[in-house]
């Protein structure tokens, strides 16, 4: 499965453009609980829940290949 969705969090926070898409893929760490965002070229994002993470990403879409 792939996850579209748009950054909307603060412009160059971890390298990500406010208002770009992105290809996403999400997991849970099992030992901290943390939401982990990662995509093509960047750096995980990590969000302690995943209310945090809606805060930051909108225009969620998956594609199933």
């Amino acid at each position: 499965m792939k996850i579209i969705a748009k950054f909307a969090g603060k412009n160059g926070s971890l390298g990500y453009e406010n208002g770009r898409y992105y290809s996403l893929k999400i997991l849970e760490d099992k030992h901290t609980k943390e939401i982990c965002v990662y995509s093509e070229k960047k750096d995980p994002c990590r969000y302690g829940t995943f209310i945090k993470f809606l805060e930051n990403w909108t225009d969620i879409n998956t594609q199933y290949d």
